[in-house]
């Protein structure tokens, strides 16, 4: 299966999809909406272009791809590459072990809405102009049990009480900014005790929300922070 360049592909009402052989995708926006599943396991390998969208929106859609093992985000200038998991869907990134070009915005919104990163153990980025955000919100959840580490002037954020940011195993955040709100509470685990952002960063509490950032033993910090 070849998806041309650009083009998207989409599985809906219920519907699937299911590709059995090769398949190339680059640039191409993937989504399952409605209960739809769209099944490209056997996709490997995936680039992004200007303002790409892998999306699952809609209870019980799937967007599976749980065989990319080689991901680069849009390198475009004042774009990014949207994984979104909204209003009970579920984006299946399993296989894939770090994000670290271009720019990425990861969001899982909703109750039972889940971003699959089993085996991610880093999410950063080369280019710093778009939004690049590490998000659950609303209930949503991001798995990640095997992230160490999230750079490239990431924003990391928790929102309600519900939501779940999976961050036991991190022990680098340096460069990334942090927001908890909407009555969510936000912890650095035992393993960051030093942060450093040159490039300046954000730590904010909103709307009844918490950050706990008592592991921190040392803080240094550029303009802007």
């Amino acid at each position: 299966l070849t998806v041309s360049p650009g083009a998207t592909l989409t599985s809906s009402a219920g519907g699937t999809f299911q590709a059995t052989g090769a398949v190339i995708a680059n640039t191409a926006n993937l989504r399952a909406l409605t209960g739809g599943t769209l099944n490209l396991s056997t996709l490997t390998s995936y680039s992004a272009g200007a303002g790409t969208t892998i999306q699952a929106n809609g209870t019980s859609s799937v967007v599976n791809l749980s065989g990319v093992t080689s991901f680069s985000a849009s390198s475009a200038t004042w774009t990014n590459t949207q994984i979104y998991a909204q209003a009970g869907g579920t984006v299946n990134l399993s296989g894939l072990s770090s994000i670290t070009t271009g720019e990425t915005d990861a969001v899982a919104s909703g109750t039972g809405s889940t971003i699959n990163f089993t085996n991610l153990s880093t999410y950063s980025g080369d280019k710093f102009n778009a939004t690049r955000r590490f998000r659950a919100e609303s209930g949503g959840v991001i798995i990640s049990p095997n992230l160490t580490t999230i750079g490239g002037r990431t924003s990391v954020e928790l929102s309600g009480n519900t939501s779940v940011l999976d961050l036991a195993d991190l022990t680098s955040v340096n460069d990334v900014s942090l927001l908890a709100e909407n009555s969510a509470t936000l912890s650095l685990p035992a393993g960051i005790t030093s942060y450093s952002a040159p490039n300046g960063s954000q730590f904010r509490a909103l709307t009844g929300g918490t950050l706990n950032l008592s592991t921190l033993t040392s803080y240094s910090a550029g303009a802007g922070t």
